[in-house]
């Protein structure tokens, strides 16, 4: 919306990047919600992901980490948050996993590389 202008009705304006879905605590709400609400949301999310496309400098740097894989790599992205509380309420399961579960799951979806794959886990 332009400066001074309300927001069309059913819509909300955020004066900043943050979004109350990704803002801690709330997220364990947003996966609580009916789901058909939730399903709504999920939609409204993904069409207005499809549009997003990454930056040239951030395209750059995902390019710059990959040329440095082999060619038949396998590529596992891990991304492990701390054990707090506070983090534990943003997960679907309420909980944060411990790193002896993150290396567990890891090592399972490495299992099903091909036998020929050099094997990456990218932090």
């Amino acid at each position: 919306t332009s400066p001074g202008s309300k927001p069309p009705a059913g819509c909300s304006s955020l004066k900043s990047r943050v979004n109350l879905v990704f803002t801690n605590v709330h997220r364990g709400y947003f996966w609580s919600l009916p789901g058909p609400v939730l399903a709504t949301l999920r939609e409204r999310y993904a069409a207005a992901a499809d549009v997003m496309q990454p930056s040239a400098p951030v395209q750059a740097e995902v390019e710059a980490v990959c040329s440095a894989w082999p060619q038949k790599a396998y590529v596992v992205g891990v991304h492990k948050r701390l054990g707090t509380a506070e983090v534990g309420a943003c997960q679907l399961s309420q909980r944060a996993p411990s790193v002896a579960e993150f290396i567990e799951q890891t090592t399972e979806v490495l299992g099903g590389a091909p036998a020929d794959a050099r094997r990456v886990v990218f932090l």
